[in-house]
């Protein structure tokens, strides 16, 4: 296995928004909508690469906070993570973790504030687990619904 963490390329693009497709037609996310190969030219994108294969991709920008947030105040800046994403065959193999961290990386090389992102996984306990117990996240808010 040769695994690595790199900066897409234009040429990574069709892989990535295929990814995407898979993300969509999982339908375990609630509100997201494909990408378009223009939505993922206007981001710096990590990919995960193993033995010339992509395998995940993750992505985000950093955002002025336009409100008191944690320890964000209004005006600046943090790191919103968009989207992280790992193709389920490779899911629970630290992948993710690899994909975070090189955007975690990228958020601190801007000089952000805070790093944020919103999950909108139906799994919210895997979640919570992953974000808050493995990688320190701080539990802040919930969005909860009920369709009528």
């Amino acid at each position: 296995m040769n695994r690595i963490i790199r900066l897409a390329t234009e040429a990574d693009l069709p892989r990535v928004l295929a990814m995407s497709d898979m993300l969509i037609d999982e339908g375990c996310c609630n509100g997201m909508t494909r990408d378009t190969l223009d939505d993922l030219r206007a981001n710096a994108i990590h990919v995960a690469e193993e033995d010339g294969e992509l395998i995940g991709y993750a992505y985000g920008e950093a955002v002025e906070s336009s409100w008191n947030i944690g320890s964000c105040r209004k005006g600046e800046t943090y790191y919103d993570l968009d989207i992280l994403y790992v193709r389920p065959e490779y899911r629970s193999s630290g992948v993710g973790k690899e994909l975070y961290q090189a955007e975690l990386a990228r958020a601190r090389a801007l000089g952000v504030k805070q790093f944020r992102l919103t999950a909108v996984n139906r799994d919210w306990k895997r979640l919570l687990h992953l974000y808050v117990e493995e990688l320190g996240f701080e539990f802040w808010t919930a969005t909860l619904y009920h369709d009528l």
